[in-house]
Parts: structure tokens; sequence; C-alpha cells
């Protein structure tokens, strides 16, 4: 998984034009785009490359909720060490 990051200085930002504000969002929306087909073209090689030598193995819909329901179950025991709002935010992406 590969990051891409595009950082301003929110004094810089704020002095900037709403057009020219708009014209870094689209740009940055677009890179992100080509960034994000060249980081999958990359991961299909480096996948083809591993098949080679090893086999995959691609778990059930059954596999997979019990996996999930046993990753989900943990979060409790983690609410009173993480940020209040990480974790209703994490919580409410998983339903």
């Amino acid at each position: 998984m590969t990051f891409h990051v595009a950082q301003i200085n929110a004094k810089t930002w704020d002095a900037l034009s709403p057009e020219l504000q708009g014209v870094l969002r689209r740009a940055s929306q677009e890179a992100l785009k080509i960034a994000n087909e060249a980081d999958r073209a990359d991961e299909a090689k480096v996948v083809d490359a591993l098949k080679a030598n090893m086999q995959f193995y691609t778990p059930t819909p059954d596999e997979f909720k019990r996996w999930e329901d046993a990753g989900k179950a943990i979060w409790p025991k983690f609410q009173d060490k993480i940020d209040r709002k990480v974790f209703e935010r994490v919580l409410s992406v998983q339903n």
C-alpha cells in the first residue's frame, strides 16, 4: 500500500484565491488518480511474480466473515486507549 500525500501550509493555502485553490484541488485529484493507477499496475506485476513461486489462498466468504468478526470483537478492548472520535469513525466504516 502506498500513501500519496500533498501538503501545504494553512496560511499559504488561505492566501490563495478560490480559483487557484480549485486548480490545485483538481490537479491533486488527477495526480492521485494517476499515482493509484501506477500503484495497481505495480501491484499486479509483483503479484504475478510471486505467483510464479508461491500459491495464493483466497478465503471463502464464511472464512472471511469469521476473521472479520474476530477482528471486530477486539475493538471494545481498545476504546479507552484510542481517541473516541477515531474509535467511532473506525466502527462506523465497519458496518
